[in-house]
């Protein structure tokens, strides 16, 4: 069993310290890049989101905290504190654990180009759809 935990303290004490002032998103993100590269050697910038099935987004939108520490301990991980409380960033440990067990990651140079334009394709659309230009 993996304790997601026993990697994750620093992130969680930065959402304990979140409650008492502000932290910058920028902090959460590496943080958790650096606990998902320590855990599965990739981060989320790796990961297909394309690739997963409709069924497995479904399945992820209705994921309840109860629901997600029975499929992730079914799975190998741990998403509880060493007191017992799930992890406050439960969720992208989610997507992590459903990506990996599905295999979509971009482990090529290939697959990290295509998916990355595809990614800069769709930020461009919605940012045509908000009326923002790209100097691009």
């Amino acid at each position: 069993m993996i304790r997601i935990y026993d990697r994750a303290e620093r992130l969680d004490r930065l959402n304990v310290m979140y409650e008492e002032r502000e932290i910058d998103e920028g902090e959460f993100q590496e943080e958790f890049k650096r606990v998902c590269l320590r855990i599965w050697e990739l981060t989320p910038d790796d990961v297909d989101e394309y690739a997963l099935a409709p069924a497995d987004l479904r399945w992820f939108e209705e994921l309840t905290e109860e629901s997600a520490v029975e499929f992730a301990r079914a799975n190998g991980y741990d998403l509880l504190t060493h007191d017992g409380r799930v992890l406050d960033d439960w969720e992208w440990f989610m997507f992590m654990i459903l990506a990996t067990l599905r295999g979509v990651i971009a482990d090529t140079p290939e697959k990290r180009a295509a998916l990355k334009l595809r990614r800069e394709a769709d930020e461009h659309a919605a940012n045509r759809r908000a009326g923002i230009l790209s100097g691009r």
